[in-house]
């Protein structure tokens, strides 16, 4: 059976090929095409003003809450683990929890706000239809992501974390993989040398190996497998903002031959205003958590519950309720501002771009760490060079992009 929101015959109001034109190689984050020439699809909508105007600035702001994001939340656990609460699987079920929660007051408060106003119709949340096809559109991503967050955490109890950090550099590859195959991208030769580069990069950072000399095959097996589920993670936001988001805002032109099936938006009978894809972009979040909330609470109850020397609902009971509710709460919230991010990047940039954009966090977490005195860089040779070739390629990636722009825009 198809996937919910596929078909295999067609794509509703997607883009004609151009002749000659690589389709996915867009400018960075697909948001450097000319803001004078409003885009059309089959629909009939054309890109609206305040997207032409902002969707440069919006790549710009996703990026940067993701990792300031990205970097706080490692720093703030570390602190919350010192607590002698070391339960990271738990309490990452909470955040997720908390994230949806979040987006039910939202929507709570939207409802609330619409019926002091007298509202003539129901509007596009309080129906069935909406929500069943944002559940259709999100249900797998959040289970993988919920796995992968299991996953990850088993693994770091199988090796080191050397040997983690160090396959954990391969998630790129696998981005740009599962991105050829499901979306159809296609990255040209100097941006695929250009994420190598990056890949090396993090892999001169994680070459240490001084707590443990060799791995089982198990260890190696689930620490490969991680990585690869970060790849799938990472490719199936875009597919589902490619379901949920209209065409003029996703701009995703993969070609029919080069996928089995295409990705048709669930939401063209919903209208396309400004309010309408803000709701969505919550509704996503917080419907992507749940089911990740659901796949990661067996492993917090088998791993950190009933396996565990000491369960986590004993070390509930030996520590400050109120700081640790704050705490969580605190976390919770950041949470939610860091997946939002992500999918906001999700609507309007390729997958690739999520991809360097997770490789490249190594560098702003270093640093964060280093300042809050939980972690110490250690200046040699092959950590400076991995540092440099991660931040290089990242930004070699974002001239990469913005050179072919240029060159596409002279030829028309």
């Amino acid at each position: 059976m198809a996937a919910p929101g596929m078909q295999a015959g067609g794509m509703v109001g997607y883009w004609k090929r151009r002749e000659g034109e690589d389709e996915n190689d867009e400018g960075l984050g697909q948001g450097l095409l000319d803001p004078d020439e409003p885009l059309a699809h089959a629909s009939g909508a054309q890109e609206p003003a305040w997207l032409i105007r902002f969707r440069a600035a919006l790549v710009l702001l996703g990026s940067l809450t993701f990792l300031a994001s990205t970097s706080f939340i490692p720093v703030f656990n570390k602190r919350l683990f010192a607590k002698d609460f070391h339960y990271p699987l738990f309490t990452t079920s909470v955040y997720l929890l908390l994230c949806v929660l979040g987006g039910a007051i939202y929507f709570l408060a939207r409802w609330a706000v619409g019926a002091a106003g007298r509202r003539q119709t129901t509007p596009h949340y309080a129906t069935w239809a909406y929500w069943r096809n944002v559940v259709r559109a999100t249900w797998l991503l959040g289970l993988a992501f919920g796995a992968k967050l299991g996953l990850t955490n088993y693994g770091l109890d199988l090796v080191s974390v050397d040997y983690h950090v160090l396959f954990a550099a391969t998630a790129l590859i696998w981005v740009a993989l599962f991105g050829w195959v499901v979306l159809g991208e296609r990255p040209t030769v100097d941006v695929s040398l250009l994420c190598l580069s990056m890949v090396a990069g993090q892999i001169l950072l994680g070459l240490q190996f001084q707590k443990e000399s060799s791995a089982s095959f198990l260890g190696l097996a689930v620490n490969l497998l991680a990585p690869a589920m970060q790849g799938v993670c990472v490719v199936l936001m875009r597919y589902t903002s490619v379901l949920l988001f209209p065409e003029w805002m996703t701009r995703h032109r993969a070609s029919l031959r080069d996928v089995t099936a295409a990705p048709q938006c669930l939401m063209e009978d919903f209208p396309e205003t400004f309010g309408f894809q803000v709701d969505t972009l919550v509704a996503y979040t917080a419907v992507k958590l749940l089911f990740s909330f659901l796949a990661c609470v067996p492993a917090a109850l088998l791993m950190e519950g009933v396996y565990a020397d000491r369960p986590f609902w004993q070390a509930l009971g030996g520590t400050d309720a109120r700081a640790l509710a704050v705490d969580l709460l605190i976390g919770g919230a950041v949470t939610f501002f860091l997946q939002a991010s992500l999918v906001l990047l999700s609507m309007v940039s390729v997958a690739l771009t999520l991809g360097v954009l997770g490789s490249f966090k190594i560098v702003p977490q270093l640093a964060a760490g280093i300042v809050a005195g939980t972690k110490a860089f250690e200046w040699s040779a092959q950590h400076v060079a991995g540092v440099l070739l991660v931040v290089l390629s990242s930004l070699g990636y974002m001239v990469a992009r913005i050179i072919k722009f240029k060159r596409s825009k002279q030829q028309q």
